[in-house]
């Protein structure tokens, strides 16, 4: 079915678990091997997995930045976005509202903001002032819940207030601390590598030293902004950049990501080919050879996954890097040591 915003494609299926693909690291197989083998002699069918690996592959191209969503379950599903909104010429806005003139704001900063992804209810707003006030609303919650950041609103303003700013600068004001606003243009400024020293121009900000303390070690330890020498932390060459990811939010699929490496890694041990179908996966070995069902197998990992995705999003904020590490090593260590016992069980029994 197509709909305004995406394409939805539903098939019948059997599935061999159920959850979304991981794009990066899944095990395509044929879901009636009969007819595939049948059409592959005359040579009909493309490589297993193609047409996934196809989508996500040619679907920035039509739509910057989208990403498609494949689902295992009793109906395969696929959602293709047919759009993925961005800041566009609302990134202008925003580095009004936090109180910059356009020509003083470094350009690739502005160049890199504008084509970050959007929710689509905001991209959707027309209003200036209500785009603006929901989205620094919206930073000001999330910047509340990060330990080391603390963002928090001047008062509980009301919208109507808020628009009887004249400027957007005053309504930026009227909405957010004067740290808050120093802290989002940090951000903001950090989409591309800076020297304390441009962060300090632009922000006319005097002390190195408190504005460290301030602004760069709060974001530092929130794992928002990190530097680009990494070994060499008091290099003259040092720069500051906007953290592109966080080592926690790849547990969010570790559950099958652990079963998907170990696999591989047992089928290489048993010279097999690693791109050949086959039912060598753990929930494979629970379903098909300990007689578990499909359903407790399925319930088991889905369980499992929402366990760790909850220890996650309390955890992901509040620790620094170092910590982050340590909790993601950890959480992988486990997981690999109960696939060893309960496959390692199997096997020899």
């Amino acid at each position: 079915m197509k709909y305004r915003i995406q394409l939805r494609i539903r098939n019948p299926n059997r599935p061999l678990f159920k959850g979304i693909l991981s794009l990066d690291a899944f095990s395509p197989y044929a879901k009636n091997p009969t007819i595939r083998k049948f059409f592959s002699e005359f040579r009909w069918t493309d490589e297993l997995g193609s047409g996934v690996k196809n989508v996500k592959k040619y679907l920035k191209i039509y739509a910057n930045g989208a990403k498609p969503i494949f689902i295992e379950d009793d109906k395969f599903r696929v959602i293709v976005p047919l759009s993925c909104p961005v800041f566009g010429h609302k990134a202008e806005k925003i580095i009004s509202f936090l109180g910059f003139d356009i020509e003083n704001f470094p350009d690739k900063a502005l160049s890199e903001l504008k084509q970050l992804p959007l929710l689509q209810k905001l991209e959707e707003i027309e209003d200036t002032d209500l785009f603006l006030f929901q989205k620094g609303s919206g930073w000001v919650e999330k910047g509340s819940k990060l330990k080391n950041v603390r963002m928090h609103k001047i008062n509980n303003i009301q919208f109507e207030d808020f628009q009887k700013g004249v400027s957007l600068a005053e309504k930026g004001r009227k909405l957010l601390s004067k740290r808050n606003i120093t802290l989002l243009s940090v951000m903001a400024m950090c989409l591309c590598p800076l020297k304390v020293d441009d962060l300090l121009g632009v922000l006319k900000f005097n002390s190195r030293d408190r504005f460290r303390e301030l602004y760069l070690v709060p974001l530092r330890k929130s794992s928002i902004v990190e530097q680009t020498i990494k070994d060499k932390p008091n290099s003259p060459d040092q720069k500051y950049i906007l953290t592109t990811g966080n080592p926690l939010y790849l547990m969010f699929m570790i559950v099958y990501g652990v079963d998907t490496f170990l696999t591989i890694l047992y089928r290489l041990t048993r010279h097999e080919n690693i791109f050949a179908a086959h039912r060598s996966h753990l929930y494979q070995f629970l379903a098909n050879e300990s007689g578990i069902s499909h359903v407790k197998v399925s319930t088991g990992y889905t369980i499992a996954q929402m366990l760790i995705n909850l220890l996650i999003i309390v955890l992901a904020g509040q620790l620094s890097l170092a910590y982050q590490l340590v909790v993601s090593v950890g959480i992988t260590g486990g997981l690999a040591a109960l696939y060893i016992f309960v496959k390692g069980n199997r096997v020899t029994s």
